[in-house]
């Protein structure tokens, strides 16, 4: 497998600067045409290719060969896992959770010792805010909702920015199915009622055949150049908006060119690149280390790209390729090691100072298609969520096989699933509005 920096656009300076136009109306583009400052038109719905299967070699947490798949039988239930919690499912009306972020503090809200942190969820038209508490047994309640916000989109991917009171998601509008990233405040006075979206040019041709707006990113605090910006995938290519932060005088924002009126559909990034040639992208992932530049994409060919998002990248610093179906998840479970799952039921572990191939790979019991996963406050577990299970990954030991964390197999596969970092609890949420809470037991 090659290791060579993937062919991406050719930038015209070597800065976040650029102000180049994102082209409007979407054709066919060869990869090595697409450039920070080009011209040519983003592509409706690019061809995934398929990227070539692993090769089976030893390995274990110290090689840089390829590993073996484990064993894809179901595995023995896990008894250091138990549901503590279910939340009521009216709070979402009964409609499928869609997507949740959590904080361990948002500005003007209670934190600090004893507190457990906020998490919000996403289902079709609503977003609610609920504050969290440790659950050690059914009887006490992880998840108060405290607070409920009716949207005009549904939102896949959620994203929270407390330094700059804003919250980011990847949506579709509910009455015209628009895609568009929608920004939401967590002042506390307007607490995730919406602000303005982020959408693709105003001018674009007709409604592509599948979704190509599919994820966004905050890149604030990483470098100056990014501060209040975010990343949003658009079909091969990545597009850089800058946000209007929350944390100004309410007439300053109306009244000044530089911040951005309620309501407002902005569709023109500062810069964009091709950042998958020929493939949608389907995950983005950045480090979530202090001052860190390390950014992670994933796309439907199956393909993991490494970015250093220092300066405006011409070209990924490396790629993974193993897996043969559409990425869907990825993590970094500490500052060098990657965890990335697909719909082909793989997780594969990555060292990122060594990219061609992966340290270990196992299969999702059953071979089921995997479909999100979540890494542990400690980077010592991984959840995984699959069509038929909802699963723990031991990431010190990966000899062991994967044991449940709920009853196996699923009548309906969880929606999102993410860990609070307090309490280390999982939250799961379901196809029927509610969200599940599973609690680690010593």
């Amino acid at each position: 497998v090659s290791t060579t920096a993937v062919p991406a656009a050719t930038a015209a300076t070597d800065n976040w600067s650029s102000t180049a136009a994102v082209p409007a109306a979407p054709r066919a583009e060869a990869a090595a045409a697409g450039n920070w400052s080009s011209t040519t038109a983003i592509p409706a719905a690019p061809r995934a290719t398929a990227a070539p299967p692993a090769t089976a070699a030893t390995g274990n947490w110290g090689s840089t060969t390829a590993a073996p798949a484990a064993a894809t039988a179901s595995p023995a239930a896990s008894s250091r896992w138990q549901m503590v919690f279910t939340s009521d499912s009216d709070d979402h009306s009964n409609a499928a959770v869609t997507a949740m972020a959590y904080a361990q503090g948002l500005p003007g809200l209670p934190g600090g010792d004893g507190h457990a942190g906020w998490l919000v969820s996403a289902s079709k038209g609503v977003l609610n805010l609920w504050e969290t508490n440790r659950a050690a047994s059914g009887e006490e309640m992880a998840l108060m909702c405290m607070h409920s916000q009716a949207v005009d989109v549904a939102i896949s991917k959620l994203v929270l920015e407390p330094s700059i009171k804003l919250c980011f998601g990847a949506a579709l509008g509910t009455s015209n199915a628009n895609e568009c990233v929608s920004v939401h405040s967590l002042d506390t006075e307007s607490l995730l009622a919406s602000r303005y979206k982020f959408a693709p040019p105003a001018n674009k041709a007709a409604q592509a055949p599948q979704r190509l707006m599919q994820q966004v990113e905050s890149l604030h605090g990483m470098s100056p150049a990014l501060k209040n910006h975010v990343i949003v995938s658009y079909g091969e290519r990545l597009l850089l908006f800058k946000t209007k932060p929350e944390d100004v005088p309410l007439q300053e924002r109306q009244n000044a060119q530089k911040y951005t009126r309620s309501g407002s559909v902005l569709h023109n990034p500062e810069t964009h690149f091709v950042a998958h040639p020929g493939s949608i992208i389907t995950a983005i992932h950045r480090s979530p280390l202090e001052g860190s530049c390390v950014m992670v994409t994933g796309a439907q060919d199956g393909r993991v790209f490494l970015w250093d998002m220092k300066t405006a990248p011409k070209t990924a610093s490396s790629q993974m390729i193993r897996h043969t179906k559409s990425v869907t998840g990825l993590s970094l479970v500490s500052d060098d090691r990657l965890a990335s799952s697909s719909l082909d039921g793989s997780v594969l572990l990555w060292d990122l100072r060594s990219t061609g191939s992966p340290l270990y790979k196992t299969t999702a019991p059953g071979g089921a298609a995997v479909l999100k996963i979540a890494a542990g406050p400690w980077g010592d577990v991984l959840a995984v969520s699959t069509a038929k299970g909802l699963h723990c990954l031991e990431l010190f030991d990966f000899e062991s096989p994967m044991t449940n964390i709920a009853a196996y197999p699923l009548q309906k596969s969880f929606t999102e699933i993410i860990f609070n970092t307090v309490t280390h609890d999982l939250y799961a949420g379901c196809a029927n509005g509610s969200i599940q809470v599973f609690s680690r037991q010593a």
